[in-house]
């Protein structure tokens, strides 16, 4: 079987097999042109919009922008609380990182589209698009996932990391 050259590349996978409070991609090779993330989450908080969050490089100060202004992370979508919606699904997010290895100038963008089940009985989805910057010219070499709630991501939670050449 050849290469494509077009396709993007699994660089790292997960199932989480208990809760934990975050989950990060380290070590991440810069030699592609952009990252996606894929992530089906349920979050062990109690809330009822329990935020899916990412952290670039371990920077955890106000380094990101969003519509809603600054604050610690970029929003990757909802993460599901399990008692609080329909048991059968979790909330499933997409986030592209165009130009992440670049080093010039430029911060890093992040573009996400969501959904979940906003819903005890199946029957109200809901979805969005968010997108943010991260204000810092470095290439991304690590992405830290955690969610709002303070919960932990739960067992079950899938993500997913690719390369784009």
């Amino acid at each position: 079987m050849a290469f494509r050259a077009d396709v993007p590349v699994l660089l790292a996978s997960t199932t989480l097999g208990s809760t934990v409070t975050s989950y990060t991609f380290s070590s991440i090779p810069q030699t592609y042109t952009h990252l996606n993330i894929i992530a089906s989450a349920y979050s062990a908080g109690s809330g009822l919009g329990n935020t899916l969050l990412a952290q670039f490089n371990t920077d955890t100060a106000s380094n990101y922008i969003t519509a809603g202004g600054a604050s610690n992370s970029l929003t990757l979508g909802v993460a599901h609380s399990s008692g609080n919606f329909y048991p059968l699904s979790m909330a499933d997010a997409v986030a592209y990182i165009s130009r992440y290895s670049n080093s010039s100038t430029k911060w890093k963008a992040l573009t996400t589209g969501y959904n979940y089940n906003a819903s005890t009985t199946a029957t109200l989805i809901t979805s969005g698009l968010t997108s943010g910057y991260w204000k810092n010219t470095a290439a991304i070499t690590s992405i830290t996932v955690f969610e709002s709630g303070g919960g932990g991501l739960t067992s079950g939670t899938t993500l997913s990391l690719y390369g784009y050449p």
